[in-house]
């Protein structure tokens, strides 16, 4: 009998988490800010490889459209205040989410 009874309540709570509002039922709208925040954290951070790999790309290109061995510098710290950029957008995403 205790077994039917723990089946039916797990049932009954998995029919709750199912309703609307259900998973948030008990959060505020502090928490919910505070989960907003921490998405946005970690979506910006996830999108840190693939920005950082298109800035590399480019400065790839610009290597080869060069003439000679050289890049001028001028490219060079272009390509760097992007990166400068990139790694500063990745701080301020990581300290959201902690």
């Amino acid at each position: 009998m205790t077994l039917t009874c723990a089946n039916n309540c797990a049932g009954d709570a998995v029919s709750e988490m199912g309703k609307k509002g259900g998973l948030f039922r008990y959060a505020d709208g502090v928490d919910k800010l505070l989960l907003l925040f921490g998405t946005m954290g970690c979506i910006g951070d996830g999108l840190q490889t693939p920005i950082t790999m298109f800035v590399f790309g480019s400065l790839i290109d610009d290597y080869a459209r060069g003439s000679g061995d050289s890049v001028p510098k001028h490219i060079i710290d272009k390509y760097a205040l992007k990166l400068l950029y990139i790694s500063i957008g990745v701080a301020v995403c990581a300290f959201v989410v902690c």
